[in-house]
C-alpha cells in the first residue's frame, strides 16, 4: 500500500498533492522512500511529499554460464513488469552497478518492449552491457498512470567461456522515476547475480596400504567424476626440484578414476617426497585446476631379507 504525506503550500496547485509511486514487480521486491521539495519563495517555505515504492525482480536473470561453443553462451531472456501506480504520467530510466567490471563488460544486456508479457525468444533493439546498459526503451519510459508495460531483459555472455570460468558478477539495476522536469523522482533497486562455471579440480583421497608383511607400500588416490572432463593427468613434483612440465600418466574416464603411486610397481613411482598433481583433461568447459596431494617416500627398510621401499600418504 502507498501512503502520501503532503504539506499544504499557498499557490501550488492541488494536482501537485497527488499521490505518485513507481512500482517494480516481482518476488523479492525492495522497498525504498522517495521525496520531492518545492523550490521556496519569498512568501512560502519549501515543502515535501514522501511514499514509498517496490523493485522488480531483476534477479530472475540469475544464471551460470555453462556452455561448449567458444564464442557466446545461450541468451538468457526474461519478462518484468513496470508499473506507474500514481496519477500523473512518469518518465522511467534505467542505471546498473556492478561488482566486476571485466565480466560486466562482456555480458550483453538487451532491454525491449512486445506490448505483451511475450518476449520471445530474439532480443530487440541496440544492445549495451551489463556495465553500461542501454536505453530505457520508449514502450516503458513513460507509462501512463495506473498502467504497467513488461519490459523485457536479456543477457549473455560474449567471448571464450574459459577465459573467464570462474568468474561472477552481481550487477545492480536501479530504475528511476521523474515526473516531467518537475523534482518528483523516485527509485528503487534489485540485483542480479551471474556467474560462469568453473571446472573444479579433483578432490583426491589417499589411502596407503599395509605395509606389515609386504616387501613394498602403495599410496592410492581415488576421486569423483567432474561433469564435462573425459581424461585425466598426473604430473610428480619432486620436493625441492623444478614441477614437472610432461605427466608421468594420461588416461582417459573410461579407466578407473585412481592412480596407484609406488616406489617400483606402481601406476607412477617416486624416489623422495613428492606432490601429486591431477589435472582434469578434455573438458569443453575450461582447464580445471590441479588438486596436488603430497605422497611420502619410505625406506629402505629391512623385511627379512629384503630391503623393500615404500610410499604412504602421511609423514
Amino acid at each position: 500500500m502507498i501512503f502520501a504525506r503532503l504539506a499544504r503550500i499557498p499557490g501550488i496547485k492541488a494536482a501537485c498533492a497527488a499521490s505518485l509511486a513507481i512500482f517494480m514487480l516481482g518476488s523479492g521486491a525492495v522497498a525504498a522512500n522517495a521525496y520531492w521539495s518545492a523550490a521556496a519563495t519569498a512568501s512560502t517555505t519549501a515543502s515535501a511529499a514522501t511514499f514509498s515504492m517496490t523493485a522488480g525482480n531483476f534477479s530472475t536473470l540469475n544464471t551460470t554460464y555453462m556452455f561448449t561453443t567458444a564464442q557466446s553462451s545461450p541468451i538468457v531472456i526474461k519478462p518484468i513488469t513496470v508499473s506507474n501506480t500514481g496519477s500523473a504520467p512518469m518518465t522511467f530510466s534505467i542505471g546498473v552497478t556492478n561488482t566486476n567490471a571485466t565480466l560486466a563488460a562482456n555480458l550483453t544486456l538487451w532491454l525491449w518492449t512486445t506490448g505483451s508479457s511475450n518476449c520471445g525468444t530474439t532480443p530487440l533493439n541496440i544492445p549495451g552491457t551489463v556495465a553500461s546498459p542501454p536505453a530505457m526503451p520508449s514502450g516503458a519510459a513513460n507509462p501512463s498512470p495506473n498502467s504497467a508495460v513488461t519490459l523485457c531483459a536479456a543477457t549473455q555472455l560474449v567471448g571464450p567461456m574459459s577465459a573467464m570460468q570462474g568468474q561472477s558478477v552481481v550487477a545492480t539495476f536501479t530504475i528511476t522515476g521523474r515526473v516531467g522536469a518537475s523534482s518528483w523522482v523516485t527509485s528503487a533497486a534489485t540485483s542480479t547475480t551471474q556467474s560462469v562455471y568453473s571446472v573444479p579440480a579433483p578432490t583426491p583421497t589417499c589411502v596407503t596400504t599395509d605395509q606389515k608383511g609386504q616387501k613394498e607400500g602403495f599410496s592410492t588416490l581415488t576421486w569423483p567424476a567432474v561433469v564435462g572432463a573425459t581424461g585425466y593427468q598426473v604430473f610428480v613434483d619432486t620436493v625441492g626440484a623444478p614441477a614437472a612440465t610432461t605427466p608421468s600418466l594420461t588416461r582417459t574416464l573410461t579407466d578407473p578414476r585412481s592412480v596407484v603411486v609406488g616406489v617400483i610397481g606402481g601406476d607412477v613411482n617416486i624416489s623422495a617426497d613428492s606432490n601429486v598433481r591431477i589435472v582434469y583433461t578434455g573438458n569443453p568447459y575450461g582447464t580445471s585446476q590441479a588438486s596436488t596431494t603430497p605422497i611420502y617416500y619410505q625406506g629402505p627398510f629391512w623385511h627379512g631379507n629384503e630391503r623393500p621401499e615404500s610410499t604412504s600418504c602421511t609423514p
